[in-house]
């Protein structure tokens, strides 16, 4: 139970108690609205982030590929070309691996905020 409801809870039922109450349950839903769209705005980051992670792992294992077979067809030029490239997107594959743990985390504690929340207001709305 959160501190401001059990501090609630035990005050007796006078009627600036109930206003009280009513005026806590009406800034903790507006306070829901706030974070679950948060939460939503950061799980669609966090998802798009993904697929530009799986994006960049698809270039990267293609240059390869390609370095590979200019090896093979004594294109060393190209091959060095290629792996140079591939070199600049690893530095970008870390950048966005971080990108995306840190929008998933974010995500999963917003998510986890908003789900105490409901429980909140749902012990509110019992007492009332």
């Amino acid at each position: 139970m959160g501190f401001f409801a059990n501090l609630i809870s035990r005050l007796n039922g006078s009627v600036e108690l109930k206003k009280a109450q009513e005026k806590y349950l009406r800034n903790t839903k507006k306070y829901l609205s706030e974070v679950s769209a948060n939460a939503e705005a950061m799980a669609a980051m966090a998802g798009r982030k993904q697929r530009e992670l799986v994006e960049c792992t698809n270039e990267l294992e293609k240059l390869q590929r390609y370095a590979e077979k200019a090896v093979l067809a004594k294109a060393d030029d190209d091959a060095r070309e290629y792996l140079a490239k591939k070199f600049a997107l690893e530095e970008k594959l870390k950048r966005l691996q971080q990108e995306y743990e840190q929008a998933a985390l974010k995500a999963e504690n917003l998510s986890k905020e908003k789900e105490g929340l409901l429980n909140e207001i749902q012990e509110l709305e019992a007492q009332l």
